[in-house]
């Protein structure tokens, strides 16, 4: 009973690691996002959560070849964890760039289309042409 109470507090502690998928990267990042924004955020959440991955990944190198001795915990696992953490910043960052992105081109359509009201009589015809042809929009 004590060993899953340890292990449930480690992994509530590792949880809450600045890193990306972890709840730790997501509440620095809400921490980060009244200061700088939410693109500027994520950048800074990410660029940690490499350096802190980059960290156990060199921790659990030298751990694995009796260099250091800090856990008994630190092996070949915690290799492939620090491994996903690393690519996990990559690809949020590259996921908000991308929503952000498609969040500012469909504000330049709307802004657009307020200009110039003919313009949703070409859209709908154009939409309904493509939904015909069976393609998605």
């Amino acid at each position: 009973f004590i060993y899953t109470i340890k292990i449930n507090g480690i992994m509530f502690l590792f949880n809450l690691l600045p890193v990306f998928p972890l709840d730790g990267g997501r509440i620095y990042r809400s921490y980060l996002t009244k200061k700088y924004g939410f693109l500027e955020a994520t950048e800074k959440a990410a660029k940690l959560g490499k350096r802190i991955s980059i960290l156990l990944l060199i921790i659990s190198v030298l751990q694995i070849f009796h260099i250091i001795d800090v856990w008994e915990g630190f092996n070949i696992f915690t290799i492939i964890i620090a491994i996903f953490l690393y690519t996990s910043a990559d690809m949020e960052l590259n996921f908000v760039k991308m929503r952000l992105s498609q969040s500012l081109q469909i504000q330049e359509l709307i802004k657009l289309v307020m200009e110039n009201p003919n313009m949703i009589i070409f859209l709908e015809d154009e939409i309904r042409k493509i939904l015909s042809e069976g393609r998605r929009i």
